[in-house]
């Protein structure tokens, strides 16, 4: 989710005095619309503007050229926008996967577009040294906890002995998001269901699949129930 803070004094600023009512009105739509994507270049049809403003597309095409001039926006082809001062307004988020989200939204903007606003990396450059860093360490603890949910799973695969449906019980494994601990139990479980007359049988018709005994989280069966099967 994504919320703008929004300065109150944004109409006394030095840039937005020089204005008439109109630019500055435009101004503060600019910086508050719903449009706004996850940084501080968006795409906004001017079309937009018109209906959600009201005024007609040529007094703000003057408009966006005098909020050019003065460095509140930048613009390209009335098309896509850049909001230029950051003390106007702040990008704030909540949720989890912010930092990718981001990435992902840049990524998909045309290079074209990128090289005209001077945004040369991945990461927008509105985006505060401070953030970038937190953004590039939280990517690199998201990739992490992949690789050790990756490397958990494999120890789970490699010990469960009837191999079928590997995608599905991987989605499976990824929901529950063991820890060391739980990862223990279903493995000694495994173990203990592998002991089993049911289990042993060669044609293994009694083994269910990797993803429904995880699903149902059998490893949590009594040991008694289980020593009762053998």
């Amino acid at each position: 989710m994504k919320t703008r803070i929004i300065r109150t004094d944004i109409f006394c600023d030095e840039a937005m005095l020089q204005l008439e009512t109109q630019s500055r009105m435009i101004a503060v739509y600019l910086y508050c619309n719903k449009h706004i994507g996850l940084t501080n270049l968006y795409k906004l049809p001017i079309g937009y503007i018109q209906i959600e403003t009201g005024y007609d597309i040529s007094s703000i095409k003057l408009s966006l050229d005098k909020l050019q001039e003065v460095g509140i926006i930048k613009h390209k082809d009335y098309f896509w926008l850049q909001l230029c001062r950051k003390d106007f307004a702040a990008l704030q988020y909540s949720g989890k996967f912010n930092d990718i989200a981001i990435e992902k939204y840049i990524s998909e903007i045309p290079k074209e577009i990128k090289a005209y606003f001077n945004i040369d990396s991945s990461i927008d450059s509105s985006i505060d040294t401070n953030d970038k860093q937190e953004i590039i360490n939280n990517k690199s603890k998201t990739i992490n906890k992949k690789q050790e949910l990756e490397k958990s799973f494999n120890l789970f695969w490699e010990e469960y002995p009837k191999k079928v449906n590997k995608v599905t019980a991987l989605k499976s494994f990824e929901k529950l998001n063991p820890d060391k601990h739980l990862l223990d139990v279903i493995i000694k479980g495994i173990a203990f269901f592998k002991e089993t007359k049911e289990w042993k049988k060669d044609d293994g018709q009694f083994i269910p699949y990797p993803t429904t005994w995880l699903n149902n989280k059998r490893w949590e069966d009594e040991i008694t129930k289980i020593k009762n099967w053998r």
